[in-house]
């Protein structure tokens, strides 16, 4: 009844999906939106974790650097293969 069931992209984790939490952000306390920020500020503008940990605190947000450890480095490779180019670069 859910459906064709993925494995999730993550580095190793193996983790399973359905369109029922058709997230990898599944079981996570924070939606998936505040991970996606996360990671996208962590990885775009090169902060601490516990800088990004305060920027989250300044918008309400209160979360452990060693959470924002975890969430970048299982979902890292996720943004990163979705930002890649599929083009080459001057053709």
């Amino acid at each position: 009844m859910g459906g064709a069931t993925t494995i999730c992209p993550g580095q190793g984790c193996q983790c399973r999906y359905t369109a029922c939490n058709a997230t990898p952000c599944s079981g996570y306390r924070f939606t998936p939106e505040v991970i996606a920020l996360t990671v996208r500020r962590y990885l775009r503008f090169r902060l601490g974790y516990a800088d990004v940990a305060e920027l989250l605190a300044e918008w309400g947000l209160h979360v452990d650097p060693s959470t924002v450890f975890a969430w970048v480095r299982e979902f890292a490779a996720l943004y990163a293969r979705a930002g890649a180019s599929t083009r080459p670069i001057g053709k």
